[in-house]
């Protein structure tokens, strides 16, 4: 699926409402934050191809159906029901459940990836959160957590932006609304090396900074 059609696509009647907390395609002043997402789930496209995934906290769904394309099954998760009534009626590649994601809704071992982009910061109980995810992965599977980073500089901030298609007047507020509220409100590097510290990890990668991106990447395998 090619970027310009996930970014173009049409609204349409079901669009979900904009809350602050999710975006959607097909707007055109989303499309600064849309495209930042849609650029992580490209990237995580690849490590998702011919395995089950679970992107725990799907929002819209535009992600897991973009990862449809290349994985063998995708569970979608919310704790919306409007979120998921959405995603079951536009997103037919995806199956869509409802639920809590500090007691994620799978049989122990039930997937080989979970994905999780930038819903951490929303949870009261983090580790909590993230030992379900385990639970949930097979042996061997992966789980792969991007998040904002509280640490990030403006500069990689400015970066990532170069190619949103926001225009130019807009940039300035754009920078430094992400910088104080979005990355203000995630995790920094020292958080998420506490998270990840007592976790049943194999290998590590991460957590990192991305450069130039104002974003963390936590990657591990299962043991």
């Amino acid at each position: 699926m090619s970027a310009s059609f996930v970014t173009n696509g049409p609204l349409g009647d079901d669009a979900l409402p904009l809350t602050g907390e999710r975006t959607i395609p097909g707007l055109a002043e989303e499309n600064y934050w849309f495209r930042r997402h849609e650029v992580v789930y490209e990237r995580l496209a690849s490590r998702c191809a011919g395995l089950d995934v679970l992107e725990a906290g799907c929002g819209e769904g535009y992600g897991a159906d973009l990862i449809a394309g290349v994985a063998r099954r995708v569970i979608g998760l919310d704790y919306d029901e409007s979120a998921v009534a959405h995603v079951r009626a536009r997103y037919p590649r995806v199956e869509m459940r409802h639920g809590n994601l500090a007691e994620l809704p799978l049989a122990d071992g039930e997937v080989d990836v979970v994905v999780n982009f930038q819903v951490i910061e929303h949870l009261w109980d983090q580790g909590q959160f993230v030992a379900e995810c385990f639970r949930v992965l097979r042996p061997g599977g992966r789980v792969l957590v991007m998040e904002a980073d509280r640490s990030c500089k403006f500069e990689d901030v400015r970066s990532w932006t170069r190619d949103t298609r926001t225009p130019r007047m807009l940039l300035p507020a754009l920078h430094a609304y992400f910088r104080m509220y979005i990355a203000g409100q995630s995790l920094d590097l020292d958080d998420a090396r506490t998270l990840w510290a007592a976790l049943p990890l194999n290998d590590v990668d991460g957590p990192r900074r991305i450069p130039s991106t104002p974003t963390l990447i936590m990657c591990g395998t299962k043991r």
